[in-house]
């Protein structure tokens, strides 16, 4: 029969008569399977494949994943069912793609075994955190994604009997609630499921598991049209947040997790249907891969907010084909590990065979590595990254400034961390744990997330508030040199601060200079704050950051006296319960209603002597700094400084 294209126009009216699908026609066509199997083959290949191998005849002898003897709670999430979801998903796709490759049918029945745990066994698709049977969350969208694929991929493998079976189940616990969720145009209300207005995460795996769980049964369901027009209608919110530029505010953790189910559903809707086309076509799609690549360099995660992540993916095979971007290939080569047979999770393997490109022109020869950026700021989302060199960095320095409204955000405008040689020194605490209470109001007042628990600053005392934006100045980049500089002046909320200001000049081993500008209305503290883990050596005018045999070194000039402090776990009784204690390094300027502090930050290793301190002068409109005897002098702009040149 022939592929099925051209739909969409018909969905406004639903008039289009069930017709029986092509399977498989998600990612690929049964004329495909042939040269899939043969680039399974392939030298470039082989360590997926055989991984792949070895996980579906680990998998022939283990049982299938259960629910928690205890479900989980709105404060207790140790069940794990999204986890376990997750699991199911790896185990399913990878025997699915195992059938595809070798035709080996006692793969298809260790999938579906797994498939009807998830129909007998548990009680409904649907994280019990949420307190909800009934609703549709990030499971139900997993669990819609898993059963599509594995309902289209072994169709043929199927018996009429097993495939109403999981038909049932899929439309039972998956796209029904999708559709009660979303269907708004006949009740004449708005959406039900909040997810179906936001622009974040939450919106693309929603719909974008259950947009390919609806094209999997398309001729077999009758609504399917309606599922597919209500999630494009929403997840729009999503891409167009992306902007031109292809960053993310919600952190690299989170950009993998809702761009893998954003690129996925439109890829299966163009594969399927022809649509979806105009969205890779984005300026912002066809930059996103270079998100995680750049807030990542050497593979340490340099990012903001609740889940810092390595953001490697299989989409980024399959961006990187579509764009012929050799970058993005060999990213996911480099820091997109296979787990282990035994390891639980997304399906890295199978994917990797589906998507990988192999043997394009415009590939990387083995061993070669594309060249990269050393200093990326994205002024969209306020977040900036600098490292030494690259791909094999030795000083790396993160900065942000931007919407502290942005879905998992903390207040940490402004904020400055820091990695040399192999370790965190000026270290960001992390996220908290996921309960209901963390993602309630109580969770601004929480330590972890709050301008105290970060390398900022403090005024009068007070940090940032929630739902305020700063703003990120341009990029500078210059002969050993990049600077930047953000101005987080609203995110105090105070009519008193009337200025708070921060340049970063990152200098690469020779350290980062770290410049803070605060004036206020009444005479004000000043507190700039460094972490670590690990008890600083103080000084009397710095501190020592240490973790193993690495050092940050951590001196500040100012007008005006500064006190050195130390303080272990600051945060105690305001932190959720799986954030450690840290130490906390400040530096205190006495009140005032003008404040210039200028920091130098040094990264050495313990054997290297300490450096000379920096020596600055001037103040307001132009600045004198000597570092290793060097001269530099900077000069006022809109935000911060900029380098005189």
């Amino acid at each position: 029969m022939a592929r099925i294209r051209g739909w969409l126009p018909a969905l406004a009216t639903m008039t289009t008569p069930l017709i029986a699908a092509e399977h498989p026609s998600i990612f690929l066509s049964p004329e495909d399977v042939p040269a899939l199997r043969r680039k399974a083959g392939h030298p470039e290949m082989k360590r997926f494949t055989d991984a792949l191998l070895a996980r579906c005849e680990y998998l022939l002898t283990a049982e299938p994943i259960r629910p928690p003897a205890k479900a989980s709670t709105a404060n207790d999430r140790s069940g794990g069912e999204l986890h376990k979801a997750r699991s199911a998903q790896g185990r399913v796709l990878a025997l699915a793609m195992g059938y595809l490759i070798t035709g080996k049918k006692a793969y298809v029945d260790r999938a579906l075994s797994e498939l009807w745990c998830f129909a007998d066994v548990w009680n409904s698709w649907v994280d019990p955190y949420h307190g909800d049977p009934r609703f549709y969350d990030l499971m139900s969208g997993e669990m819609c994604m898993t059963a599509g694929i594995a309902y289209d991929w072994l169709y043929h493998a199927m018996t009429e009997s097993q495939r109403a079976r999981l038909r049932k189940i899929t439309i039972d616990r998956g796209l029904s609630l999708h559709l009660f969720h979303t269907d708004f145009a006949k009740n004449g209300k708005q959406a039900r499921g909040w997810w179906f207005r936001c622009h974040h995460n939450w919106n693309t795996v929603c719909n974008g598991g259950a947009v390919i769980a609806a094209l999997a049964l398309r001729g077999e369901y009758e609504p399917w049209e309606e599922v597919v027009r209500q999630a494009k209608s929403s997840w729009m919110r999503f891409f167009n947040h992306l902007t031109d530029e292809g960053g993310w505010d919600e952190g690299t953790g989170y950009w993998r997790y809702g761009m893998r189910y954003a690129v996925m559903g439109v890829e299966a809707l163009r594969n399927v249907t022809g649509e979806g086309q105009d969205i890779f076509d984005r300026p912002g799609m066809r930059r996103t891969g270079w998100f995680p690549i750049n807030f990542n360099p050497g593979g340490v995660p340099v990012s903001f907010g609740d889940a810092a992540g390595v953001g490697a993916d299989p989409i980024l095979y399959l961006l990187g084909a579509k764009y012929k971007e050799p970058a993005f290939i060999w990213y996911q080569d480099t820091y997109g590990t296979i787990p282990d047979v035994k390891k639980e999770g997304w399906p890295v393997e199978s994917l990797a065979i589906l998507w990988r490109p192999v043997d394009k022109p415009w590939q990387l020869r083995p061993g070669e590595a594309p060249k990269l950026p050393t200093a990326s700021a994205y002024p969209d989302i306020g977040w900036a990254v600098f490292a030494d060199a690259l791909p094999k960095p030795s000083v790396i320095c993160g900065f942000k400034c931007g919407d502290l409204g942005a879905n998992h955000t903390q207040l940490d405008n402004n904020v400055c961390n820091v990695w040399a040689y192999g370790k965190w020194l000026a270290i960001d605490l992390g996220s908290g744990s996921y309960t209901r209470e963390y993602f309630s109001s109580k969770r601004w007042s929480l330590y972890e997330v709050g301008t105290l628990g970060h390398n900022g600053v403090l005024i009068g005392g007070k940090g940032q508030k929630p739902r305020t934006k700063g703003r990120l100045g341009p990029l500078q980049t210059g002969d050993g040199y990049a600077l930047i500089a953000g101005d987080a002046t609203a995110n105090y909320g105070d009519s008193n601060v009337k200025l708070a200001q921060r340049t970063i000049l990152f200098l690469g081993r020779r350290g980062i200079v770290v410049v803070d500008q605060v004036e206020t209305a009444s005479p004000s503290d000043l507190r700039v704050c460094w972490h670590n883990w690990a008890e600083p050596a103080m000084t009397d005018d710095g501190a020592s950051l240490r973790s193993g045999n690495v050092c940050l070194d951590v001196a500040a000039w100012s007008p005006r006296p500064l006190e050195w402090s130390k303080a272990f776990d600051v945060g105690k009784g305001f932190k959720s319960r799986n954030v450690r204690a840290d130490w906390l390094a400040r530096a205190t300027c006495e009140a005032g209603t003008s404040h210039l502090v200028v920091s130098r930050l040094h990264p050495r290793r313990s054997t290297d002597k300490p450096v000379q301190r920096i020596q600055a002068s001037g103040a307001g409109a132009q600045l004198e700094l000597v570092i290793d005897g060097a001269k530099r002098e900077l000069i006022r702009a809109e935000i911060g400084y900029r380098v005189r040149e």
